[in-house]
């Protein structure tokens, strides 16, 4: 599946999503209000940047916010630490980064009555991505290490 297509299937899933240069939006790129689900402006955004890769605006416009976990800033103790003391959680999916210290990206149902904003740094190694904030989808190519994001 190229990224064009998988920019596709998650604007068809009612996900917002948007073009990256790498981890980052284009320079000048206003993604927060351009981020879309319609077909015809993701196809011209990849005619125009066909190498990009898929963001994904968080928040209640895509019905999904995220936790970022970065084992090498102490995300994965952070999280065994967080899973002793409150218990197990049931994300919806996750995804791995394409990073080099094998980074997760766990996803939850958006909930009106509980909105989580961004960013938020909830414990060493772990940012919450809500409303405002983005992540990179698969199957993105990681800039650094050249491998790609995949759902687990």
């Amino acid at each position: 599946m190229t990224i064009l297509q998988a920019a596709l299937h998650y604007a068809s899933q009612g996900w917002r999503v948007f073009p990256l240069n790498g981890k980052t939006p284009f320079y000048g790129f206003a993604w927060k209000d351009l981020a879309t689900t319609d077909s015809m402006t993701l196809a011209q955004w990849w005619s125009k940047w066909p190498n990009a890769n898929v963001g994904l605006a968080c928040g209640s416009g895509s019905g999904v916010w995220v936790v970022d976990i970065d084992p090498r800033h102490g995300g994965d103790v952070s999280m065994e630490e967080r899973t002793l003391e409150h218990g197990l959680y049931e994300p919806i999916a996750v995804s791995r980064t394409g990073g080099a210290d094998g980074g997760e990206h766990h996803f939850f149902a958006w909930n009106p009555d509980r909105p989580v904003g961004c960013p938020t740094k909830t414990m060493p190694g772990i940012d919450v991505k809500g409303e405002g904030g983005y992540v990179v989808l698969p199957p993105s190519i990681d800039p650094e290490t050249g491998d790609p994001y995949e759902w687990r």
